[in-house]
C-alpha cells in the first residue's frame, strides 16, 4: 500500500499497479462525474444545501507521468483495494486531521491514541456524523412518499380487493378488505433510521446522548420515535436490504439520501458496510482546504472577524462603491475581514517562501476595496511558527504579510500534540492582535 497525502505527486506507473481498480475509476475524474454514477457514497457535508466538496475538484489528476493530489483527503476503497488519503502534515497518526475535525465538527472524538488505521477511525467517526446528518436533513422537512397500505376494515375509502376480501371476511362480517394509496412518513426510510437510533442508544450511548444536547436534535428525535413506533414489524435485515434496493433518488431530498447512506453504514457494522456491489467505489471524503478555513475561522471568533460565505453568497463585499449606467456591480468574499483595516486569507497550500501571484493579487484587491491597513496570508506550515512582513504597498499603501501557523509534527502522542496547537493557536492570535493595535 503507497502511502498518499495531499497536495504531493506520485508515480502514475506506481499508483496504477498498487490500485488497479481504483485508478481506472477515479483517475482525472471530477467528483460530480462520480457522484453522478452513484459510485462514491458518503460525503461529509457542510449544510443542508451545499456539499462540503467541489463538484469540480478530482481526487487525483493525471499529470504528465505523475498522479497528483489535491485538498481531497478521506479513505477509498474498491473490492479489496483500500487507499487512504492523508493530510501531508501527518506522520504514524493523522492528529492534525483528527483536531481539524474535533474543532470543526464539535464533538469530541474517541480512541485517537488506539493504533487503528485512518479507515478505521473514519468507521468511528462515521457515528459522530449521524446528528448533524439527522438534523441537516430534517430541515428540508420529514421525507415522505407514496405507499399503498392494506386495509380490512368497516371504513371503506380505497380500491376494493375482492380476492383478499372473500379470504379475509368469509363469513361476512362487515369489514372490507381494500388497498390505499396514501402520501405518508411511515417510509422504508424512517424505519431505517430508527433502527439506526436503536443501534445507537445500546451500541453508542455518547452518540445517543450527543442527540439530546441541542433543541432542534431532541425535537427530530422525538418526531422519530412517535412516528415509528412499530418499527419493530420490519426486522433489522429487512430494513437494510429494502433501503440497499431503494435509494432516495429525488432531488429535492439529496440530505435524505446521505442519512440513508450514512445509516446502512453504522448497521451493517461493518467499516465499508456498503460494498455490497462489486461494482462500486466507497468511502468518505473532506476537504481539508475547507476544513482549515473553518477552524481558523473558530479560533478566531473573540477578535471580530468578520468570515463571508463565498459558496454561499452571503457577507459579501460589494467591488463599486458606485455604478453608472447599466452594470451589474459585482460582489467579492474575502475569507476574514476586520473593521478595524486588517484581510486575513486563509491558505492550504505551501507558503514558506512567498506569496504565490494570484494570492498576492487577491489579497491586494481586498486591501484596497475595503481600504485596509494591512492584509496578508495565514498557512500551516511545518516550519517554526512564523510572521513575516512582505512590505508596504506602493500607491495607496498598506503592509502585506504571511503568517505561518506551525502544525507540530513531533508530539508523541495526541493530548501533546493538543497542547502545541493550543499554543499556535495563540501565537497566531497575538500577532493579529497586534496587526489590529497598530
Amino acid at each position: 500500500m503507497m502511502r498518499i497525502e495531499d497536495n504531493q505527486r506520485y508515480s502514475k506507473t506506481q499508483f496504477k499497479q498498487t490500485y488497479p481498480q481504483l485508478s481506472s475509476y477515479l483517475l482525472d475524474q471530477t467528483l460530480d462525474q462520480l457522484d453522478l454514477e452513484d459510485k462514491l457514497l458518503v460525503f461529509a457535508r457542510r449544510d443542508a444545501d451545499q456539499a462540503l466538496l467541489d463538484g469540480q475538484s478530482k481526487i487525483f489528476e493525471s499529470f504528465n507521468q505523475q498522479v497528483k493530489t489535491g485538498n481531497v483527503i478521506g479513505f477509498l476503497g474498491y473490492g479489496d483495494e483500500q487507499l487512504e488519503i492523508h493530510t501531508r502534515f501527518s506522520q504514524n497518526d493523522d492528529f492534525f486531521l483528527n483536531y481539524l475535525l474535533q474543532k470543526v465538527m464539535d464533538f469530541e472524538l474517541v480512541n485517537l491514541e488506539s493504533g487503528l488505521g485512518l479507515s478505521d477511525s473514519y468507521y468511528d467517526f462515521l457515528f459522530y456524523l449521524f446528528p448533524r446528518y439527522l438534523n441537516q436533513a430534517m430541515r428540508k422537512g420529514i421525507y415522505r412518499e407514496y405507499r399503498y397500505f392494506e386495509h380490512n376494515d368497516t371504513h371503506l375509502k380505497g380500491t376494493f380487493k375482492p380476492a383478499r376480501h372473500l379470504k379475509e371476511n368469509t363469513p361476512f362480517m362487515g369489514k372490507v378488505a381494500y388497498t390505499t394509496r396514501d402520501y405518508t412518513v411511515q417510509t422504508d426510510l424512517l424505519y431505517l433510521i430508527r433502527h439506526t437510533l436503536e443501534y445507537l442508544k445500546i451500541n453508542k450511548p455518547v452518540v445517543y446522548e450527543y442527540l439530546l444536547q441541542s433543541d432542534e436534535s431532541r425535537a427530530n428525535l422525538s418526531f422519530i420515535l412517535n412516528q415509528s413506533q412499530d418499527f419493530y414489524r420490519v426486522s433489522l435485515d429487512q430494513s437494510i436490504q429494502t433501503n440497499l434496493k431503494k435509494p432516495v433518488n429525488h432531488a429535492f431530498y439529496t440530505e435524505y439520501r446521505q442519512l440513508q447512506l450514512l445509516c446502512l453504514l453504522i448497521l451493517q457494522q461493518e467499516k465499508h458496510g456498503l460494498n455490497s456491489s462489486p461494482n462500486k467505489v466507497y468511502g468518505i471524503l473532506f476537504d481539508v482546504a475547507w476544513l482549515w478555513e473553518e477552524y481558523l475561522y473558530l479560533i478566531l471568533a473573540d477578535l471580530d472577524f468578520q468570515h463571508p460565505q463565498n459558496k454561499q453568497r452571503s457577507d459579501g463585499v460589494l467591488l463599486y462603491q458606485k455604478m453608472y449606467g447599466k452594470h451589474r456591480n459585482r460582489t467579492v468574499y474575502p475569507d476574514f475581514y476586520h473593521p478595524d483595516g486588517l484581510v486575513l486569507d486563509a491558505k492550504y497550500k505551501r507558503a514558506d517562501h512567498g506569496i504565490q501571484r494570484n494570492d498576492l493579487y487577491q489579497i491586494i484587491t481586498y486591501s484596497h476595496i475595503l481600504n485596509a491597513k494591512t492584509a496578508g496570508i495565514i498557512f500551516p506550515s511545518l516550519s517554526q511558527h512564523q510572521c513575516d512582513i512582505l512590505g508596504d504597498l506602493a500607491g495607496l499603501g498598506g503592509q502585506i504579510f504571511k503568517l505561518g501557523f506551525q502544525i507540530p509534527q513531533e508530539a508523541p502522542n495526541y493530548a501533546a500534540f493538543v497542547q502545541t496547537m493550543i499554543a499556535s493557536e495563540k501565537q497566531v492570535k497575538n500577532h493579529l492582535q497586534n496587526f489590529l493595535e497598530q
